[in-house]
């Protein structure tokens, strides 16, 4: 576990709350070493002109939010790219816009990141 999570050390061992807390670390330094290997696989590219790579990005406007997982910028454009560090299999059903995972015979509904990657195009424009 990280070390800065102080609410996760201060619950006793037998908290109700103690499993799902560590449920959600886990699920976060997931993201957040996901989001590092996309960052490092894109410096490794070595692309033509310059252009800057920004991991997490937080922007706001009014009360707008967006946090960008990772944000390319370049003499002629900006690259948004969302990362998901999920296991197990993943489907996308168009038709319904659904996506979801498969684990031990288990369906779980997961946000389509389709729909999170077109809120912060619009945001960037």
């Amino acid at each position: 576990m990280s070390g800065h999570f102080a609410l996760f050390k201060r619950l006793n061992d037998g908290s109700p709350s103690s499993d799902f807390i560590r449920e959600e670390i886990r699920k976060m330094d997931a993201g957040v070493r996901g989001e590092n290997r996309l960052v490092e696989r894109l410096r490794e590219l070595r692309l033509y002109g310059k252009f800057r790579v920004f991991s997490d990005v937080c922007l706001v406007l009014d009360d707008w939010k967006v946090q960008i997982d990772c944000l390319v910028v370049t003499d002629r454009c900006c690259i948004v790219l969302e990362s998901k560090n999920i296991s197990g299999r993943l489907y996308f059903n168009e038709e319904l816009d659904e996506f979801y995972k498969e684990e031990n015979g288990t369906e779980t509904p997961i946000s389509n990141p389709y729909f999170q990657l077109m809120r912060h195009i619009r945001f960037i424009s």
